[in-house]
């Protein structure tokens, strides 16, 4: 089975409706009703508090069309509501409350500040897989990769989701989860009747210091963070993602439907962040190098540095993480008390 994604846009929308109104899980969360979630996910697309991606099969002549899986950054206010019994279908909650203007899905001004602060709390919402590959252990792993992708590099302080497969809620349990279900705060699942449990409203929870106790859980790795230094504007951080697929400036400009010249400037204000940001990320060698190989080693320099610093395409307000990382420095610098300095002693 080969597989890719790419992140859904408003064309897609009538086909993941379809797709997610053939599932069980929407008869069960959603009350049958589509239409909602339509308006709702049209109005939602593109925004930095929404995340979607649309999952094919490839392996025939024309590309399968097998589901989307997508994220939403959520106020405060809406994650401590989701802990409190009675609970409920999440999902379905902030359809209802987008619609009526209260929307629990964060702003992209809010993300930006969130990201670049105090954290943020991500929601995995499926948006509807065809029940058949969602058999196939090839196909889970796939998505359990792309979700661990696409969320590294954001400043997460919690994880939250809803899950009607056992299997999935007790990885998550063993990767330090907890569970609020309507018999109260769990652990672990019952030995019997897990099924019937998940079947309704209950909420999965992992806290970024439970997971980074979990040494080699899959929780752990989405909570690994280290603030940005360089701050791309959204504008480079979309060109970077792209030429990351190993796309020509030709093909960036198609694909972001721009001239060539614009790619080129963007290019151009790139490397002039990233000078500025002095982490010697160009070092002295490519001085020697004749004008068009040293924009390419430039570009090829800046690709190898994204690549393994997602925070530096992740939405961010440089001044508040500058802000942030000189609070930290105060604080570190403050003298301790002797009682304090007695107390941090090793035994």
């Amino acid at each position: 089975m080969t597989l890719r994604y790419r992140p859904m846009n408003p064309t897609d929308v009538n086909k993941c409706v379809e797709t997610l109104t053939a599932h069980p899980d929407f008869h069960l969360q959603y009350d049958s009703e589509s239409e909602p979630l339509r308006r709702a996910l049209l109005h939602l697309v593109g925004s930095e508090g929404f995340r979607a991606y649309v999952f094919e099969e490839t392996d025939g002549k024309k590309p399968r069309h097998m589901g989307v899986g997508a994220i939403a950054f959520l106020t405060d206010a809406f994650t401590a509501e989701t802990k409190r019994a009675p609970y409920f279908w999440i999902g379905a909650e902030i359809i209802r409350r987008l619609l009526t203007g209260q929307t629990p899905v964060l702003s992209d001004r809010q993300v930006r500040a969130a990201n670049s602060s105090e954290g943020l709390t991500v929601f995995a919402w499926p948006l509807g897989f065809r029940s058949d590959d969602c058999r196939e252990a090839e196909f889970l792993n796939a998505l359990m990769g792309t979700f661990i992708y696409e969320v590294r590099g954001y400043n997460l302080k919690e994880f939250i989701g809803q899950a009607t497969v056992v299997e999935g809620v007790r990885a998550s349990l063993n990767s330090g989860a907890v569970l609020f279900t309507c018999k109260g705060f769990l652990e672990e699942l019952p030995a019997s009747g897990a099924e019937e449990l998940l079947a309704q409203p209950h909420l999965v929870s992992i806290l970024r210091a439970a997971a980074l106790k979990h040494v080699g859980a899959w929780s752990t790795s989405i909570f690994v963070h280290t603030p940005a230094r360089i701050g791309f504007s959204h504008s480079e951080q979309r060109l970077l993602q792209v030429a990351l697929e190993g796309r020509t400036d030709e093909e960036l400009a198609d694909e972001l439907e721009i001239s060539v010249s614009a790619v080129k400037k963007a290019w151009s204000s790139i490397y002039g962040r990233v000078d500025r940001a002095a982490l010697g990320i160009f070092g002295d060698s490519i001085g020697d190098t004749t004008p068009g190989d040293r924009g390419k080693e430039k570009k090829q320099r800046v690709l190898a540095y994204v690549r393994t610093r997602p925070e530096e395409l992740r939405p961010v307000d440089l001044k508040l993480v500058n802000r942030a990382r000189e609070q930290l420095a105060r604080e570190y610098r403050k003298p301790q008390s002797p009682a304090r300095q007695f107390m941090d002693q090793e035994p």
